[in-house]
């Protein structure tokens, strides 16, 4: 999980660590969770085309709740 509440910018840079992250977590099974976007990087991340690579939740505490509930089988 990344909190990004406090971020208020992101640059091209930043989007290449995020996918760098993504590539990296996806290899090993893990999902990238990004929490908190504020509105410029929510904004950033649509026109990129990368909605849908990232989950997306509004805050940490809905992110939280997505890793810690139950897997259903």
């Amino acid at each position: 999980i990344l909190e990004l509440s406090g971020v208020d910018y992101l640059s091209s840079a930043g989007v290449r660590v995020f996918l760098t992250l993504l590539k990296s977590m996806g290899q090993s099974g893990k999902q990238l969770i990004l929490a908190g976007l504020q509105p410029y990087c929510r904004e950033v991340i649509k026109i990129t085309g990368l909605s849908d690579a990232f989950v997306i939740r509004p805050t940490l505490e809905e992110a939280l709740n997505l890793v810690s509930a139950p897997v259903e089988s």
